[in-house]
């Protein structure tokens, strides 16, 4: 389904495996090297906290290094709003996308070539909104647009703070502003009739947090 929406082969196709959180906050960190390269002992350490409690909240994570999708079957607990086969389909089309965005624009080199939290958040917002864009595309496609809403919802209310340094609030904000405004920013693209702009849009990001809010900008 991603291939066909990419108009584009994922090849060579990532490997899947079985993955734990803690693999996923290395992947993490390693995306935030830059980052955190540039910043204060403390602020390293906030960081590293916020990547910390995402990566506790993941169900699933691209490894570009690896060419490989981790699967975190922690997370994949009784989910009264989606099943066990139904949650782990959406999260294999996330991060699929992930993969062909990565093949084709290098979106994670991008990542950790960000200098600065703004561009860094923009950059965040523009991969997994895209991501969640394509993902929502690949299941309306098979008549399972009710499936991604419950997607969303899920999204929305996942989110724990592992320290008091980094207040769950910042955590749910931050994953909020990646997934749901992030998607809605290519949602707007579309209703500005500037489908045109999505394939240039990592090579040409925004300049600013405005602007993946309110895509007239």
């Amino acid at each position: 389904d991603i291939e066909r929406i990419e108009g584009r082969q994922l090849t060579p196709a990532p490997s899947v495996r079985f993955g734990t959180a803690d693999e996923v906050f290395e992947a993490l960190c390693e995306e935030a090297s830059t980052q955190l390269s540039s910043l204060s002992v403390n602020e390293q350490q906030r960081l590293r906290q916020m990547l910390y409690s995402r990566s506790r909240s993941a169900f699933g994570k691209y490894v570009p290094s690896r060419h490989t999708i981790l699967i975190v079957p922690g997370r994949f607990t009784d989910e009264s709003r989606l099943t066990r086969d139904e949650l782990l389909r959406v999260v294999l089309l996330h991060e699929l996308a992930h993969a062909s965005d990565n093949l084709i624009d290098q979106v994670f080199q991008r990542i950790r070539e960000c200098k600065g939290s703004e561009e860094y958040l923009v950059y965040m917002a523009l991969v997994e909104g895209h991501a969640q864009w394509m993902t929502r595309r690949a299941l309306s496609d098979r008549g399972n647009a009710e499936t991604f809403e419950l997607w969303e919802d899920i999204i929305e209310d996942t989110g724990a703070s592992v320290s008091e340094a980094v207040p769950w609030d910042l955590v749910r904000e931050r994953i909020r502003f990646a997934y749901i405004d992030g998607h809605q920013f290519f949602n707007q693209l579309v209703e500005l009739g500037r489908e045109d702009l999505i394939a240039r849009v990592f090579t040409n990001p925004p300049s600013n947090s405005g602007e993946i809010l309110d895509a007239r900008k």
